[in-house]
C-alpha cells in the first residue's frame, strides 16, 4: 500500500492511497496494476501528511495533513467533510458499496454518518497539522503520532477513537486560534510538546519492544529532522514520567523503522539506514 502525490497537467494535487501487489516471493512489485482506494484534492505543495500503516486490528489507518498553507487559514483540520488534518480507518479486505474499501462499523463517526452527520465515516480522529510518522506498540496497541509545529511546538500525540487534537485551535498546549473553535467541543491534547529551540520538525519513532532485559524497554523512541537530536519517552499512569535525549544522529532524521525482532532503525535524509543499539544503558547507532 502506497500514500503519494499526482499533479495533473493543469496544477491540481491529488494525494491518492493505492493498492498494489507484490510478486509471490513477496521481493518484488508485481507490475500489475495498482488499484486505487481514495484521493484528496490538496490545496497547496506542502502538509500533506507522511504515513499509512495496518493497526493490530488489521485496519488500515491512513493519516493526512492540513493540506496547507501555512496556519491552515481554511480551517481544514477541523473541518469533519474533508480528509485533511485526520487519520483515517479502513478495511481494505471488504467493500461497500460504491467503495474500493469498506468502512469499519466500529470506527467512531459511523453512526453519525447514517444519522445525516458532516463528519466522513472513515475519520478515525482529526485535528492534526503535519502527522510525520505514527506507529503501533507492538504490546499495547497505542496509536503513538508525531505532529509537526506552525511557529513554537513539535507534538507527540497518544491517538485514540474520535478525539480531536486541537490544531489550528490549537498548537501544543497553547491556544493558537480562535476561528474555528466549536463551543464545548473537547480538544485533546499531546502527550508531549517540545520548543523550537530543540528542533523545528519531528519525526515519529516506535516504542521499543525488542530485548526486555534493555533499559529502554516501552520507551517510544522519536527525533527531530532539522536538529537530528533522539530522544526517550517513558509514560506510566497516563501521563509522561520522564524523557531523556539520547542521542544526536549523523544524518537528517527522515524517518524510522522496526522488524519483527522489534530492533528500530533510523532513516537518514541523506541515505543512510542506521540500527539503534538499545541493549545497553547508551544508546549506539550502526549501519546494518
Amino acid at each position: 500500500y502506497v500514500k503519494y502525490e499526482i499533479q495533473q497537467s493543469n496544477g491540481t494535487i491529488f494525494t491518492t492511497v493505492n493498492e498494489r501487489l507484490a510478486t509471490a516471493d513477496r521481493l518484488r512489485d508485481s507490475g500489475q496494476p495498482s488499484r486505487r482506494l481514495l484521493e484528496q484534492l490538496q490545496p497547496a505543495f506542502n502538509h500533506n501528511g507522511g504515513c499509512l500503516a495496518f493497526g493490530p486490528d488489521d485496519m488500515l489507518y491512513i493519516a493526512f495533513g492540513d493540506g496547507g498553507p501555512q496556519k491552515d487559514p481554511p480551517g481544514y483540520s477541523q473541518n469533519p467533510q474533508i480528509f485533511h488534518g485526520s487519520m483515517l480507518r479502513i478495511d481494505v479486505d471488504r467493500k461497500d458499496t460504491g467503495l474500493p474499501y469498506a468502512i469499519p462499523r466500529d470506527n467512531p463517526f459511523y453512526d453519525l454518518r447514517k444519522a445525516g452527520s458532516e463528519f466522513r465515516a472513515e475519520t478515525w480522529a482529526y485535528g492534526f497539522r503535519e502527522p510525520w510518522r505514527f506507529s503501533f506498540d507492538s504490546e499495547t496497541g497505542d496509536l503513538w503520532l508525531a505532529d509537526v509545529g506552525q511557529v513554537k511546538y513539535e507534538e507527540v500525540c497518544l491517538v485514540r477513537a474520535g478525539e480531536n487534537h486541537g490544531w489550528n485551535v490549537y498548537e501544543g498546549f497553547k491556544e493558537f486560534s480562535g476561528e474555528y473553535r466549536r463551543a464545548e467541543e473537547h480538544y485533546t491534547e499531546p502527550v508531549l510538546a517540545y520548543p523550537r529551540s530543540l528542533g523545528v520538525s519531528i519525526t515519529g519513532g516506535y516504542v521499543y519492544r525488542g530485548n526486555p532485559q534493555s533499559p529502554w524497554y516501552g520507551a517510544y523512541i522519536f527525533g527531530d529532522y532539522e536538529s537530528r537530536k533522539i530522544w526517550a519517552l517513558w509514560m506510566g499512569d497516563d501521563r509522561v514520567r520522564q524523557v531523556r535525549e539520547i542521542a544526536n544522529a549523523s544524518e537528517h532524521i527522515a524517518s524510522f523503522g522496526t522488524n519483527e525482532a522489534g530492533d528500530i532503525f533510523m532513516v537518514g535524509y541523506e541515505g543512510t539506514v542506521f540500527k539503534l543499539q538499545l541493549d545497553g544503558p547508551a544508546l549506539q547507532m550502526s549501519v546494518p
